[in-house]
């Protein structure tokens, strides 16, 4: 279960497809300043793509688990506050799950007919029509999020599960993928590029960021403006992703686990400077590592094996009119 948070803290690095706002550097002739500016009344779609893999072996048995994940949600800018704060209403449209392994899921929420009651299913269900709201600032900071708590409970109401100790451990699992804090981070995370001062095409700069995630994760990124052209703008980007070691255990029922998992990601981002939003990016991560019981009963507690995880996210943003917002 741990793993799949893990999964989902990939998707959630890109789900909020925040724009920054490009302007020539001033005094510093050429260069690129990045700013959050944009006007009240424009609507995106954005389309997140992300596959996968898990691979485990435990005592020589070879447990491989793939998973595909889609999402498509609005983004429209309500209004720009004299101060340059902008407020933002995401809504949720579609998803699309598949997951292989032991335990098969195939959900698609453009497909009606499919009557998947597995409580993941039931859950991504009611995602769909649910929004909620954010605050930036025009450095990109993440100021306030609204509508996380009732976008949580649309989604434990779809499953009509009673109040007991497994509502409350879902309620727990979405508060990790969708929840305030979860969401800060995500926004955070994709709004950390931004360099500390303006660029030119070839510049480089670095950033370190801590990510609490079920277990904390340091990300140490080297970013690069690597090309401005006409009304475009790309960042290439690469680094290092670790967990911490000084973790608190992962309680899972009977056991307490640990994870030491390291590895490195890569990507790029397409951004056009006349909109401010991000149209197109592209990132890969590859973690291995070994996960060790550390609390149990005798017999397991001391085992350990290895994981590796890979996989890709792609997010595409276009402008609509908000007539062509889904109802």
């Amino acid at each position: 279960m741990v793993f799949k948070k893990l999964v989902g803290l990939i998707l959630i690095l890109l789900f909020a497809g925040v724009g920054v706002f490009a302007e020539d550097g001033g005094d510093n002739a050429g260069a690129v300043a990045f700013r959050l500016r944009l006007k009240p009344g424009k609507t995106f779609r954005v389309r997140i793509a992300s596959e996968q893999n898990i691979i485990q072996t435990i005592e020589e048995v070879r447990l491989e688990v793939p998973q595909y994940t889609e999402m498509v949600y609005t983004e429209e800018v309500l209004k720009v506050d004299a101060d340059g704060v902008t407020h933002i209403r995401f809504v949720y449209e579609s998803v699309v799950m598949k997951l292989g392994g032991i335990m098969e899921i195939s959900f698609d929420s453009n497909e009606p007919s499919m009557l998947d009651e597995s409580p993941v299913i039931m859950g991504l269900r009611g995602l769909i029509g649910q929004s909620f709201t954010a605050k930036l600032s025009p450095d990109g900071r993440i100021l306030d999020i609204k509508g996380t708590e009732q976008m949580i409970e649309a989604m434990l109401g779809e499953m009509n599960l009673p109040e007991d100790q497994m509502l409350e451990e879902l309620r727990k699992t979405f508060q990790g993928i969708c929840g305030e804090d979860a969401l800060k981070e995500s926004i955070k995370q994709l709004t950390g590029p931004y360099p500390p001062h303006p660029v030119c095409v070839g510049d480089e700069w670095v950033k370190h960021d801590e990510i609490e995630y079920e277990f904390p994760m340091f990300f140490d990124t080297t970013y690069k403006l690597a090309e401005r052209l006409q009304d475009k703008l790309t960042i290439e980007f690469n680094g290092t992703v670790k967990v911490d070691s000084d973790q608190e255990l992962v309680k899972s029922d009977i056991i307490g686990l640990r994870y030491d998992l390291a590895g490195g990601q890569s990507g790029w981002l397409e951004m056009r400077e006349s909109t401010g939003w991000i149209e197109n990016g592209h990132v890969e991560i590859d973690l291995k590592g070994r996960i060790f019981i550390e609390e149990g009963p005798e017999g397991i507690r001391g085992m350990s094996w290895p994981i590796q995880l890979t996989g890709w996210t792609t997010v595409e943003t276009t402008e609509i009119n908000s007539e062509d917002i889904a109802a």
